[in-house]
């Protein structure tokens, strides 16, 4: 591969790369999904442009020009709508009514804060510089990739993460009502001896294990947030977030003795090496499992309320 053509891949990398990166983002609005469609679009039109051998070089050379910068025009504004989103769901969130969620709300304020004013200072170079040329184009959408995917997309990802653990607590609730309904219900069915068989109570005690490690995750989750995501460095956080590395080590050494094919000596991870990429995994994690267990007490619920009717009927 010559270097002619090694620098028009890396040129329509960056400019790809660009525009599909804002797609990373969770909790996309309808208007910036459609957004996101057009500006796929004029990426698919500046490859074509690339295999076009009716359009002479220097028609090419311009068609490119003014085409990356519509897609860095259009990629600007989709950020710049992806940060009124992320802005407008952190102002409809139900966090607790304490100092140290406000101290989260803060640190997270912070990052839209200064992601908003990041694109907003782009659109100002962009709008202000009056002559193209292809390097120049390649230069400013290198910058705001490597910007985005080294930092923005993790902390739109961040703030998506925030945005589930708490929004679990409130499935958590119903969770709770639903269990405390089918628990009277059964009670009732016991007392009135409807019958004897111990499957509906074998299957509530299953659900009820269910909700509870629901909860118990829940909490974790919280704690993970309130210490991770905050401007306080206490020592308290600091330890938290060291145990928390400790924690991820023994996971990932675990998981590493599993797919070992020799499986004969245990293997080491420095809790250094642990990134904060590792620490929003955890987070993940810990509310993926919290929805499963929500799943799998709902599945209960539904297959015990068909006897439960039966028997109150």
């Amino acid at each position: 591969m010559n270097n002619k053509i090694k620098k028009l891949i890396c040129s329509i990398s960056t400019i790809t790369l660009l525009a599909i990166g804002c797609s990373f983002a969770n909790a996309q609005s309808e208007k910036i999904q459609e957004k996101l469609s057009q500006t796929q679009q004029d990426v698919t039109k500046l490859l074509n442009i690339k295999d076009d051998t009716s359009i002479s070089e220097e028609k090419k050379i311009s068609l490119e020009i003014e085409l990356k910068k519509k897609i860095i025009s259009d990629v600007i504004n989709i950020s710049l709508d992806q940060i009124a989103n992320a802005q407008s769901q952190l102002d409809d969130l139900k966090i607790p009514d304490s100092q140290e969620w406000k101290s989260v709300r803060d640190y997270f304020q912070k990052i839209i804060d200064q992601t908003r004013d990041y694109y907003e200072d782009r659109r100002k170079e962009f709008d202000n510089k009056e002559t193209w040329t292809l390097d120049d184009v390649k230069v400013f959408a290198k910058a705001m990739e490597e910007k985005r995917s080294l930092e923005i997309d993790k902390n739109l990802k961040r703030i998506n993460s925030l945005i589930l653990t708490v929004n679990v607590s409130q499935i958590l609730n119903l969770a709770d009502e639903r269990l405390s309904k089918i628990s009277s219900d059964v009670d009732r069915i016991y007392t009135k001896k409807l019958t004897k068989n111990p499957t509906l109570k074998t299957m509530l005690e299953g659900a009820a294990a269910n909700v509870k490690k629901s909860h118990d995750l829940n909490d974790e989750a919280y704690q993970v947030v309130l210490n991770l995501y905050t401007e306080d460095k206490s020592t308290s956080t600091q330890d938290f977030i060291l145990n928390l590395k400790k924690k991820i080590v023994d996971i990932k050494e675990f998981e590493a003795l599993i797919d070992s094919k020799t499986k004969t000596e245990p293997i080491k991870i420095d809790s250094s090496l642990i990134t904060n990429e590792d620490l929003d995994g955890y987070l993940i994690s810990l509310t993926s499992q919290t929805y499963n267990q929500i799943k799998s007490a709902y599945e209960t619920f539904v297959k015990m309320s068909v006897n439960v009717k039966n028997y109150l009927k």
